[in-house]
């Protein structure tokens, strides 16, 4: 799905969107109400785990928080970001 204005505010929300769709991209913030990114990293690891290749993790978290995360994703963008540096990512994500 390219362009998808899919935007969760809860990470069970956007479990259940990755059950039932395909991305060419999963942005991902940690900080999310109630179930956060950490949540749906850990669930995609167990039912489907090629996905995380596709994860963008979006957070201001300190990197020594982020060490198991960043093991099988795509990668970190760091807040604050710029435009470019987000289009950036995702693309280099979506390319891949």
């Amino acid at each position: 799905m390219v362009a998808d204005n899919m935007l969760r505010s809860r990470g069970s929300k956007a479990i259940e969107a990755l059950s039932r769709n395909a991305y060419d991209a999963i942005l991902l913030d940690l900080m999310m109400p109630t179930e956060g990114g950490v949540t749906v990293v850990q669930h995609l690891r167990k039912v489907n785990p090629a996905l995380l290749v596709r994860v963008l993790l979006l957070t201001a978290t300190p990197e020594s928080v982020l060490k198991n995360l960043e093991r099988d994703i795509a990668g970190v963008v760091r807040k604050p970001f710029t435009r470019d540096e987000l289009i950036g990512a995702v693309t280099k994500v979506a390319k891949s």
